[in-house]
C-alpha cells in the first residue's frame, strides 16, 4: 500500500523534513491544510507519494572508505527500559509492567478532526494524585485524529516532548 509523506519546507532556511506519513493523499492534504491554518505562513507543505519499492540503495561510502550504518530503531527491550525510566522520573514511583501497554494496531485511515489546544490528565506523582492541564502554544499543537470507526483517538505531530516535567512545548 503506498504511503504519502507530508513534507514541510521552512521558508526562512529552505530546509525540508517529513512531518508525518499518511495512508492516502486525501488525509495528507487535510493534515497540510490544518497545519497551514494554524501556522504563521513560515512553511510550505507538499504531499509526495513514497515509492512502493522496498529495495534500498546502499549507503554512500565515507571518504575514508567506511560504509555508513543505517540507523537501527531501538529494540522492544530498550524501548521498555526507556519508558520505565521516563515513568520513574515523571512520577517518582518504581515502574512495573502494569504501567506499560502494547501499542494498538494502527489504522490505515484516520480522519483529521482539528488541532489539540490543550490536554488534561490525572496522575499520581510522589504518592499524590494530581490533575494537569497543558495548553499547547499555537505553533506546537498536535493534530487530533480519529480512526475510521471512531474507536481510537490519536495526537499526531506537534512540537512537544514528554519529560519528567510533563508535556513541554519545544518552541
Amino acid at each position: 500500500m503506498p504511503k504519502f509523506a507530508l513534507v514541510v519546507t521552512d521558508r526562512l532556511t529552505g530546509k525540508s523534513f517529513v512531518y508525518d506519513y499518511f495512508s492516502s493523499r486525501k488525509i495528507a492534504n487535510e493534515a497540510a491544510f490544518h497545519l497551514e491554518q494554524r501556522g504563521e505562513g513560515l512553511h510550505t507543505f507538499d504531499v509526495i507519494q513514497e515509492p512502493e519499492t522496498k529495495r534500498r540503495k546502499k549507503n554512500p561510502c565515507k571518504p575514508c572508505g567506511e560504509r555508513q550504518q543505517n540507523p537501527v530503531p531501538p529494540s522492544k527491550k530498550v524501548q521498555q527500559r526507556n519508558a520505565a525510566d521516563l515513568y520513574e522520573r515523571f512520577t517518582g514511583h518504581k515502574a512495573t509492567e502494569s504501567v506499560m501497554v502494547d501499542k494498538p494496531v494502527l489504522p490505515d485511515v484516520m480522519l483529521v478532526v482539528g488541532d489539540i489546544d490543550f490536554i488534561g490528565y490525572t496522575t499520581v506523582r510522589d504518592g499524590v494524585t494530581e490533575k494537569y492541564i497543558h495548553k499547547f502554544k499555537k505553533n506546537c499543537r498536535p493534530l487530533f485524529t480519529v480512526s475510521h470507526d471512531g474507536k481510537l483517538l490519536f495526537m499526531l505531530g506537534g512540537s512537544y516532548d514528554f519529560t519528567e516535567l510533563g508535556i513541554v512545548d519545544r518552541t
